[in-house]
Order: structure tokens, then sequence, then C-alpha cells
């Protein structure tokens, strides 16, 4: 499929397929006199199209995305996710996320929009494509991820008179998630290096990530990860109100986006519910998650930095100084959470495709 066409080429990019988001890079581009690497991101919810022969109008919302057939099932993946949904989308966190049809749907829908950024037409090749995993997983599944990943990818035209892309990825380098945004820290601050003993933590949609290191290198003893996160703190505030709400991915994106923000209220059918009612279940969710972390990492007192990262690093951040007011001192919030291991994996692709040259 369009083998016979010129196509375009691009040395690197990542892709973090999240419980929450999916995010990815396509590059690096000019902004303000900057080269900065180009990142994107849209909902990690990939619904199965019911009507098999269904399209999108070009340009509308509905056709921002691809379409992808796995199994004999056609997922929409993409931002406009909403208008192919049946409104009932459950999310969960299983172990073995990395392997089903879902997460490629998603990691396609992110192909399809680095396509886009770089002006490929109806075929693309990615010399070294980064994919992250939760430490929780990362050894067990890193293997078969990086060989399901390699080849060909086709991502499905939304509408008539669209082209059917065809993406070839050459090689895939599989990384631990917190990892990246270490990475990402010490490039943004080449004058001021990463300092001693590092704790990151990744607070993602589904799982809580910890990786402590020492100039790069990491402890794995120390380092791990929970099933327990944002995601659960949204479910915690729907089953106070309504546990249908869980199987509803625009209110639970609502919940979300107002812990995220710090926000006072979130809005369901005109009625006004306030944050300040949810807290202690939100602080149960995250108690357990910060004392699996603290179990794991033992003694802090070595700590020179305390990195959080991630969709919900200011929520966590402070829940964690609230409750740990040691940790004031040597901790900060990553002000680029949403990309920072995207970028970071980026970075890690760029090192390993010029070591390969």
């Amino acid at each position: 499929m369009h083998r016979d066409m010129k196509p375009t080429v691009i040395e690197t990019c990542a892709i973090d397929v999240g419980y929450s988001n999916v995010k990815y890079t396509s590059g690096r581009v000019a902004i303000g006199g900057h080269v900065e690497i180009r990142a994107g991101h849209f909902p990690a919810v990939a619904p199965v199209l019911r009507n098999a022969g269904f399209e999108a109008r070009p340009g509308t919302t509905g056709a921002d995305g691809v379409f992808v057939t796995l199994g004999g099932v056609r997922y929409f993946a993409g931002r406009g996710y909403e208008f192919h949904s049946s409104g009932s989308d459950v999310r969960s966190v299983p172990d073995n996320y990395c392997e089903s049809d879902q997460y490629m749907a998603l990691a396609r829908g992110a192909m399809h929009y680095i396509a886009q950024d770089v002006g490929a037409q109806q075929s693309l090749v990615i010399e070294t494509l980064v994919l992250g995993l939760p430490l929780s997983t990362f050894r067990k599944y890193r293997l078969t991820l990086a060989a399901r990943f390699e080849g060909d990818h086709i991502l499905e035209a939304t509408g008539n008179g669209q082209m059917s892309c065809l993406v070839q990825v050459q090689k895939v380098l599989v990384v631990v998630q917190p990892m990246g945004a270490l990475y990402q820290l010490g490039t943004a601050n080449p004058t001021s290096p990463v300092p001693g003993w590092t704790l990151v933590v990744d607070v993602g949609g589904g799982t809580l990530d910890w990786f402590v290191a020492k100039d790069l290198q990491p402890n794995w003893i120390r380092s791990g990860a929970h099933k327990r996160s944002m995601l659960d703190c949204c479910y915690a505030i729907a089953d106070k109100n309504n546990p249908a709400w869980k199987e509803q991915p625009d209110i639970i994106e609502r919940i979300d986006t107002a812990l995220r923000t710090g926000a006072d209220t979130f809005e369901v059918q005109s009625e006004t519910f306030r944050m300040v009612e949810y807290r202690d279940v939100v602080n149960a969710v995250l108690a357990e998650s910060v004392n699996k972390m603290l179990a794991s990492v033992g003694m802090t007192d070595n700590l020179n930095l305390v990195l959080v990262t991630g969709g919900g690093a200011n929520l966590f951040a402070n829940y964690l100084c609230e409750k740990h007011p040691e940790f004031q001192g040597v901790l900060r919030v990553d002000p680029d959470g949403l990309y920072a291991n995207v970028k970071g994996f980026h970075l890690m692709g760029e090192i390993e495709h010029s070591a390969a040259r």
C-alpha cells in the first residue's frame, strides 16, 4: 500500500499512550527563535464504531482523527472521538493494557497526528519510535511491545476523498515512563545539572510511577508503580454521586479537569458540584498511593530533588507537602507536566538514533 510513493521520513518521534491522554512528539520546530520538540495530545478513548461503513465529513470535528481496524473491529482514535462514541466507554487499568487493541488504536491515532504535523500524505517512515511503559509492566512487556510496533501500520481515511496513510516503523525503543521527565529536566536546564539523588513522581491517569536515580542512573529497587492515581480520584468522586458516571468519559474528563486545575466546581446537567465536598475521598486515594511510594523509596533524607510531573502533578504535590512537610524544600512541580515524559522519550530516541549511525 503506497510503497511506490516517495515517503516522508522522520528520524525520531515518541508516543505515550496513557489512561487519560495520549501524548506524542513529531520532531523539532522553531518557536520564538528556539528549536523545541513539537508535542500534542488527545483523549485516550477509542470507541468501537457500531456502523462499519460510517464516514465523517472532511473538515468537521468528527473527522479529527483516524479509523483503525484491528481483529475485524473498527475503532476511532482522535480529538473527535465524542462524535463516534455511544457515550458509555469504560476506562480500565489492566496490566496488559499495552497488548490491547485499544492501545494500538490510540497509538495509531498518535501516528495520524504525527503524519499531519510533518506533512506526510500517503506514506510515512519513522526510523526510531520511542514508547513508554509503567515500571510495574516494563520488564514483562517491553520486548513484545517493541515487536508489535515494528513494521507497517495502516491509518484509514475518515471521509470520502481522503487517502489512507501507510506508516512504517523501522525501530522501536521502549523506556520506563518516569525516566522521560528526568531526561527532559536535564536538557531543559543544561547549565544546572540534575543534583545528586532525584525522585521523579509521575502522576498519571491510571498509575502512579516513581523513579529514583542519581546522575540519571536508576536505583530500580527503590523505584516502582501503583495502579491507583488520577482516574481513581475521579472514580471516587463519581461513586459519591452516580457510579454510572464512571462509564461516561465526558463527565470523568470534567472531574479530572477540575482536579488538575484546582477548580472549585464542576457541572453535570446544569448542577454545580463543589470540589471541597470530595476532598476526603480524593485524599484517601492519594494517601494509598503515597504510602505505597514511600514504602518502596525507603529513607528519603538523601533526596536532593523531588520532581512531580504528569497531569495530576499539582494535586499530588499539594497533598504531599501537606502530609509530609519535610519534602517542601526539595519538591518541584514540573512546569510542563503533561508533555515532560513524552519529550524526554523523544530525547532518548534522538540519542539512540545518533548512536546507531
